[in-house]
This record gives C-alpha cells, sequence and structure tokens, in this order.
C-alpha cells in the first residue's frame, strides 16, 4: 500500500498564541484545536498532515523547501508575514516539477 499524500501545514509568526492574544479579536480556539481540526480534515480525505508552526521567517523557508517533491500541497497562514510570503512561496515552488503557487488574501470586509 502506498504512502497517502502529505499536505504541510504551516503557522506563522504569532499563532502559537491564538486563544490567549485578543481573543475578542482572534477567538478563543487555540493553535492546536485548529491544527486538529484540519487534521481530522485531512485523514478524513485520505491525506496526511504534517504542522509547522515558527516565529523565525527563515524556519518557514526551509519547511517549504523540505516539502519540495515530498509533500502533495502546502496550506500557509502566515499571519504578519502575509505581505511577503506569496512571492517566498514562489520560488521553491517554481523550482519544483508540476507545483502551482496560488495566493489567497481575505477581504478586509469578510
Amino acid at each position: 500500500m502506498s504512502p497517502r499524500p502529505i499536505v504541510l501545514l504551516l503557522s506563522g509568526p504569532n499563532l502559537n498564541l491564538l486563544g490567549e492574544r485578543e481573543p475578542e479579536i482572534y477567538g478563543t480556539s487555540t493553535l492546536a484545536e485548529h491544527v486538529a481540526a484540519a487534521r481530522k480534515e485531512a485523514e478524513r480525505s485520505g491525506l496526511d498532515l504534517e504542522h509547522v508552526q515558527s516565529n523565525a521567517e527563515a524556519d518557514l523557508v526551509e519547511a517549504v523547501q523540505r516539502a519540495r517533491g515530498r509533500c502533495a500541497a502546502i496550506i500557509v497562514n502566515a499571519a504578519a508575514l502575509t505581505r511577503w510570503w506569496s512571492f517566498i512561496c514562489r520560488i521553491p515552488t517554481a523550482a519544483s516539477r508540476g507545483a502551482t503557487h496560488r495566493s489567497w488574501r481575505p477581504s478586509p470586509t469578510g
């Protein structure tokens, strides 16, 4: 039996404080709870989920580079890095045969 495809979930700076920092804005759910929900959905869809959270941009870039040729998809919640992550993620995915890159920015109106 072949291994299931891997989805890499990256969580950027300060997301480790979810549930504690400004819960009136960001809610009371912790990062661990969000990751558990994502893992459950991935498993339901026949995927394995790996999660990396770091407050250091270099760690996140290295995780993207290590995912080349190994992960079927990468989901990035760049948090404070949102402005530049579209460019940062494009470089390693452009170097991967068949990889695609899409950026998504939330609408300020919801």
